[in-house]
């Protein structure tokens, strides 16, 4: 078993068929928040758009906010 000290997760491909931004960023900050395992101990949410990383911090603190 691996055991990654840290992890950088891209944003999701998202259409105009799927979700949007914003939902996408959630689900992933959702998914990392219930995933209580030691490993990795950090997570990076990257992104080349400067926008994209601004919503990755806004789910980030609407999971802190427990939104």
């Amino acid at each position: 078993m691996k055991r990654l000290e840290s992890l950088a997760f891209p944003s999701m491909s998202t259409g105009h068929e799927g979700p949007t931004v914003a939902e996408a960023a959630r689900a992933v900050v959702l998914e990392i928040v219930a995933h209580k395992k030691a490993f990795p101990e950090n997570v990076y949410l990257v992104d080349a758009q400067e926008e994209v990383i601004a919503i990755f911090e806004e789910a980030i603190q609407n999971a802190k906010r427990g939104l």
